[in-house]
């Protein structure tokens, strides 16, 4: 009996032992939050330019820490610093700081650290003609993967870029953003139009980044 229990122990640990080792040559597929760089101490450095004053400056967006949301959820907290210090005047949401979530399929930029202000999304796995709608918003806005190329800016060459397509139709306001964005890198280039009281396109390229 003691010898027929011995066997069956090892025979378990046997199972168990196989178990793992096929798990470990079958890995889960990377989640699409992996390509969207998040992580504290993430940095860009764009040069930007604004029409409305006709001003050049250098922008550089860090992901500076983390807050939790009323729903739990965790929040980088993207802070925008401008040379000038005209930090908001180089921002689609006009503000100097950005709360993101990365979730499974969906990147969900809000304005305050509550996540109660939304300002837009991107959802992934991204490929050309994805389309899909920011109702939370209250206004007609909606975004498209037109099309993937490279794309050179200061910072250099980056293959298998997409280009993103956001259209906003509000009471008095009417913005497009194209928005060029590389996996694992992040944005590479904005282009942003606004209708409004007044006219007014602000660019952002990127001279240099560092992610995780």
């Amino acid at each position: 009996m003691k010898k027929l229990m011995i066997i069956s122990i090892f025979s378990s640990l046997l199972i168990i032992n196989f178990s793992c080792s096929d798990s470990s040559t079958n890995p889960q597929p990377e989640p699409n939050t992996a390509v969207f760089p998040n992580t504290i101490g993430d940095t860009w450095v764009y040069a930007v330019y604004d029409s409305l004053n006709s001003t050049e400056d250098t922008l550089t967006v860090k992901v500076s820490s983390i807050v939790t949301a009323l729903n739990s959820r965790n929040l980088m907290v993207w802070i925008y610093r401008a040379n000038s210090g005209m930090n908001s005047n180089y921002t689609i949401n006009n503000l100097d700081t950005a709360y993101v979530y990365s979730g499974n399929d969906t990147v969900y930029f809000y304005n305050n650290n509550a996540g109660s202000q939304f300002e837009s999304k991107m959802v992934f796995p991204l490929q050309v003609g994805l389309q899909w709608g920011n109702a939370a918003t209250g206004i007609v806005d909606t975004s498209q993967v037109v099309d993937q190329n490279s794309i050179t800016v200061p910072a250099g060459t980056f293959q298998k870029t997409y280009h993103i397509l956001r259209t906003k139709n509000g009471l008095n306001d009417y913005m497009t953003v194209n928005l060029w964005f590389t996996e694992r890198v992040g944005i590479i280039k904005l282009f942003v139009t606004e209708r409004g009281f007044a006219f007014r396109t602000f660019t952002w390229d990127l001279i240099n980044y560092s992610v995780h």
